[in-house]
């Protein structure tokens, strides 16, 4: 039993696995355990994470039928023994002192059930983009605000940045989404947070350009079904929570926004339409406001909400 165990989703990421693990064996704080859960890799993935379990018995390799991220984390969860879980992508890359300043915060703070930092952006061939702020600070956030970050900002939206209470992570599972699961796994785990620990140190390399990542490979079909639930989701928890106020509507109204636009570039017009029309996708709409500090989003929703789709005909979209 480790006091810290790591979750790595693996799928096709040989070219920059080696350097990702490598990042975890040379931790500064050696109490860890790593479990990678490969996702059915079709490249050499699963046999170089054996040869390092071979030489590392803190290295535990799941293989699993390609079934996606979500899968791939909540099996990789449901092995976790240490008293914290933290997360890792298999294209990215731990600081040195990661685990070790991240542990020490998390137990100097017991009150607190989980920590965020910042982080490097990697670009190029592990070339790391600064900033001339060396001077980390660390700030306790409180429930209703935490959970209002979580929700309303982006910033938080990556499981990477986080160390976690495992007895708390393990009773949450991953949803079957593609498309920003992590957001809804945060979203579920910030209800279980009374104070959440934030630190300004850059812990983690983030793989910004990588060609492969879903971010770079948006707007396809295989995440449809995703770009259609997620404002409905937001809605619902939003709804659920008893979350009343401007922002929270706003916030509904932002994700119709980017939903239009998403299915928009992944299916043709005529689709396009059928699917805005849908009474199940319409739903969360009753709770959504125009979003005033956004005009372009505000815009957005208002042709949703009012059934006004010629404007996306000019919107180069799928066929």
């Amino acid at each position: 039993m480790a006091l810290v165990s790591i979750v790595m989703p693996l799928y096709n990421g040989e070219k920059y696995l080696e350097k990702c693990i490598k990042s975890v064996i040379s931790q500064t704080f050696t109490d860890w355990e790593l479990i990678i859960v490969d996702d059915g890799s079709t490249d050499s993935s699963l046999c170089i994470c054996k040869k390092f379990a071979e030489c590392d018995p803190r290295i535990i390799v799941i293989h699993q039928e390609n079934a996606g991220v979500s899968m791939a984390r909540n099996n990789g969860l449901k092995s976790v023994t240490g008293k914290y879980v933290t997360f890792l992508d298999c294209d990215d890359l731990y600081t040195e002192n990661r685990l070790e300043v991240m542990t020490s915060l998390m137990e100097k703070h017991p009150d607190c059930e989980c920590l965020f930092s910042d982080y490097y952006e990697l670009t190029g061939e592990n070339t790391v983009k600064e900033d001339k702020n060396t001077d980390a600070s660390v700030k306790i956030i409180p429930h209703s605000q935490y959970v209002d970050e979580v929700l309303l900002y982006q910033k938080l939206n990556s499981v990477w940045r986080y160390m976690l209470k495992s007895d708390i992570a393990k009773k949450i599972s991953f949803n079957s989404l593609k498309f920003a699961e992590d957001y809804f796994y945060l979203l579920d785990y910030a209800l279980n947070v009374k104070q959440a620990l934030y630190t300004t140190e850059k812990l983690y390399y983030y793989r910004k350009d990588n060609n492969a990542s879903m971010t770079r490979n948006s707007h396809s079909r295989k995440y449809l079904n995703d770009y259609r639930i997620i404002p409905m989701l937001v809605a619902d928890y939003i709804s659920e929570n008893k979350l009343d106020g401007i922002r929270y509507r706003n916030k509904i109204a932002r994700e119709y926004a980017y939903s239009s636009i998403r299915i928009r570039k992944t299916v043709g017009y005529g689709e396009f339409r059928k699917l805005m029309n849908e009474k199940e996708y319409r739903n969360g709409i009753q709770y959504a406001e125009f979003d005033k500090n956004n005009k372009l989003k505000g815009f957005l929703f208002l042709l949703v909400k009012y059934r006004i789709y010629l404007p996306y005909l000019f919107i180069r979209g799928g066929k």
